[in-house]
């Protein structure tokens, strides 16, 4: 008779002990199909924040008087005297946001600067406070505050406006790598102006730059090609500080109205393609031949760290867990299968009397249990799915409450005056699991709960095997 037929036969013969046996088999499967699910889960939203929240850098210049580049001095205006530092060092180029690009890990580049425009026929939103502000312009009197702001970006969608979520494209696109003289502008600014897609609006640095600069009184024309809208409202009293009279344009643009060859950024901002890797692409840009007395770099992976910190406690969790469950099935299946093959004391000496191995009695022990564990491993498919998209719940009920509790604003620190100049971008919670159970789940539970009925059987038989046969029929006996 072969193994497997002596196997079959003892388990069909045994109901009893048969079902109990199938109950906690199958118990141990659906624990551990549960646990592998949610850290698959877990693994692949760990995945998921790296690639949506990400980890960015920002390159500023260095405005700490310890820089021998920065320059000290007393200003007064009409919003009261104070103390202006003006860097007179290598400004922030476009050569350099080039060489930002070539960085390995880097995933996206955008200088930001910024220019005072003249109305030009352009009719501004009027802010809910109509305040008229003025500045003293030295040895000159007082000037009015400009209306309107231009945004200059290599890639708008990496406008700390947009990346704050301060406003969002509606209709059109937004500035790419290689525009000319294309412009995006807030949609209640066009329906004013009665303007569209398409249509060209002429922009004119306003009088006071273009003196600085000796630049002739002429305006550059830009293509409208997307529109933009805020994301809740605002109240600013000044007039260029609102949303609605930002205009965001390219660097081919910028160029042209500042009468350079290249745009000297107030900030380089920089996205990593990792934010687990961000340091290491920091240290790849500090290795550039620059004079990093000159210049800043400011990390924000924060809200890659929030949530990975939660993400990482949960996937902690369930390595715990399941290790728990392995290491108790074991026990439970350890001192079960003892106290069973203690009872089966005459058929284990009958066996060896007639010549079966001891190894080949241990394997039918197995064999038994492999043919009980085939039917409760798959049926474990059914409920595993279940239980846990439950534990998953009740742990990002727990993670959400850490969420709620750390959440903040992250915030990067950018020399300038204008409304771009900080960078404070919300991470999005992860509020669930994607839990799912196919079939390479149940592979890993029939290897595991393989594993696990060896592990078991080999300490519950050993009293019995290192007997003899003579001494197993004396202690029956």
């Amino acid at each position: 008779m072969s193994l497997f037929e002596r196997a079959w036969l003892y388990i069909t013969r045994k109901r009893g002990k048969t079902l109990i046996m199938f109950c906690i088999l199958f118990a141990m499967a659906s624990g551990i199909l549960s646990g592998i699910s949610i850290k698959k889960a877990a693994q692949a939203a760990m995945q998921q924040a790296r690639e949506s929240v990400g980890g960015s850098f920002t390159m500023n210049l260095n405005y700490d008087e310890s820089n021998p580049n920065v320059k000290r001095e007393e200003t007064s205006n009409a919003f009261g005297s104070g103390v202006r530092l003006e860097n007179t060092g290598s400004p922030l180029t476009e050569k350099i946001a080039n060489q930002l690009k070539e960085i390995k890990g880097v995933k996206a580049v955008n200088g930001n600067a910024v220019a005072m425009l003249e109305d030009n026929g352009l009719k501004a939103i009027k802010p809910q406070k109509d305040n008229d502000f003025s500045i003293s312009v030295s040895g000159e009197g007082t000037a009015a505050l400009p209306n309107f702001q231009l945004g200059i970006n290599m890639d708008s969608t990496l406008d700390a406006m947009f990346q704050n979520k301060r406003i969002k494209l509606v209709e059109g696109r937004h500035i790419q790598s290689g525009d000319k003289r294309k412009l995006l502008m807030h949609k209640a600014l066009a329906e004013k102006n009665k303007l569209k897609l398409g249509d060209k609006v002429p922009l004119k640095l306003r009088e006071r730059d273009r003196n600085e600069k000796g630049l002739p009184d002429k305006a550059v024309e830009a293509e409208i090609v997307g529109f933009f809208e805020t994301t809740a409202a605002e109240q600013n009293p000044i007039s260029f500080m609102m949303p609605e009279n930002n205009l965001i344009t390219d660097t081919e643009t910028g160029r042209l109205l500042l009468g350079t060859k290249q745009i000297e950024f107030e900030s380089i901002y920089c996205l990593v393609k990792d934010p687990k890797q961000i340091d290491e692409v920091v240290n790849r840009v500090k290795a550039l031949d620059l004079d990093w007395d000159q210049y800043l770099l400011d990390t924000n992976d924060e809200q890659y760290q929030q949530i990975a910190g939660s993400i990482e406690h949960l996937d902690e969790m369930v390595t715990l867990i399941l290790s728990a469950v392995f290491i108790i099935s074991c026990v439970i299946l350890t001192l079960i299968l003892s106290l069973w093959i203690k009872g089966r004391i005459y058929e284990t000496g009958v066996l060896l009397s007639l010549g079966i191995s001891k190894t080949g009695i241990v394997l039918q022990y197995i064999c038994e249990l492999m043919i009980i564990a085939v039917l409760a491993f798959g049926l474990s498919f059914l409920s595993g799915k279940a239980i846990s998209q439950s534990l998953s719940e009740r742990m990002m009920a727990q993670i959400q409450k850490q969420q709620e509790n750390s959440q903040s604003a992250n915030s990067i620190s950018i020399t300038g005056n204008s409304m771009r100049a900080g960078l404070h971008k919300e991470a999005d919670e992860i509020t669930e699991l994607d839990v799912s159970v196919d079939a390479q789940e149940l592979l890993l539970v029939y290897i595991t709960g393989t594993v696990m009925i060896v592990i078991s059987v080999l300490p519950s038989s050993a009293a019995v095997l290192r007997l003899k046969p003579k001494e197993i029929l004396s202690k029956m006996s």
